[in-house]
């Protein structure tokens, strides 16, 4: 009879494969089965955010005070003046019709000046006088030898106004103000012409002492080509427009504008050089 062999080996195979699986699965469980699946921490910055920068408010610098010091020509450019300057100044008008440097009689300026640089404390002073006087003896200015200045035409009348308007204007200047010093305008009478140069020479040579004092010419604004009189000039639109009334002294509405306009360009020089 012949026996057939056994075959275990595949069996033996099978086990050692199925120990060899359940190892593999103890090995996996010792492992975190999150580890695998997890990702990297994420770090998230919160996004910088700046301020806006605040400015804070500006308070304007207050107005300049200007005292405006004079006869009936620097009463009635006021106005102009005043409005071409605009809200940067405060234009206090003390001009006096009639007024003048020799007649204390016909108006005090040697204690309405004090009064007034003391009332305003001006930043700057402007100065236009023409030369009026009297021709009323009991008024008419005594100089300090004795001697009576009888009119305007006298050589001691702009020698007297010269001395006079250097003591105004170094009362204002001691206050600390800008002088802005106004040349008078032309004149139609040769005569009245050639006191008016003697004034002007006077008020340059005032000028001429003391740095703080500006000139300003207003045979600029209404003269001619060679500072002479003229009736009229050109407007903006170049349309002739007088720049003197019928007495031929007195300003214009136009001319008014003219000597404004001048004025304004020697208080601009003023406070540049302060």
């Amino acid at each position: 009879m012949v026996t057939t062999p056994v075959r275990t080996r595949p069996r033996t195979i099978l086990v050692v494969a199925l120990v060899a699986a359940a190892l593999l699965l103890a090995g996996l469980a010792l492992v975190d089965p999150t580890a695998a699946q997890s990702e990297p921490a994420t770090t998230t910055t919160a996004p910088t955010t700046t301020a806006p920068t605040t400015v804070p408010p500006t308070t304007p610098p207050p107005p300049r005070d200007v005292l405006l010091v004079g006869d009936s020509i620097m009463k009635s450019t006021g106005p102009a003046l005043a409005d071409q300057l605009g809200d940067r100044y405060r234009v206090h008008n003390a001009g006096v019709n009639g007024s003048g440097l020799l007649t204390p009689d016909v108006f005090d300026w040697p204690a309405q000046l004090p009064a007034s640089l003391n009332q305003f404390d001006p930043d700057l002073v402007v100065m236009l006088f023409i030369g009026n006087y009297t021709s009323d003896p009991a008024q008419m200015w005594v100089a300090a030898d004795g001697r009576t200045v009888p009119d305007v035409y006298a050589p001691a009348f702009a020698e007297e106004w010269g001395q006079q308007g250097e003591r105004y204007v170094t009362r204002a200047i001691s206050t600390g103000a800008e002088v802005v010093l106004v040349l008078p305008p032309p004149m139609i009478s040769a005569r009245v012409q050639r006191v008016t140069d003697r004034l002007r020479a006077e008020y340059q040579a005032i000028a001429a002492r003391h740095p703080d004092v500006t000139l300003v010419d207003a045979a600029t604004a209404v003269g001619g080509p060679d500072g002479e009189w003229i009736a009229t000039r050109q407007t903006g639109a170049g349309i002739p427009a007088p720049v003197r009334v019928a007495d031929t002294v007195h300003l214009a509405d136009h001319g008014q504008a003219l000597v404004a306009h001048e004025i304004h360009l020697g208080i601009r020089r003023a406070v540049q050089a302060r």
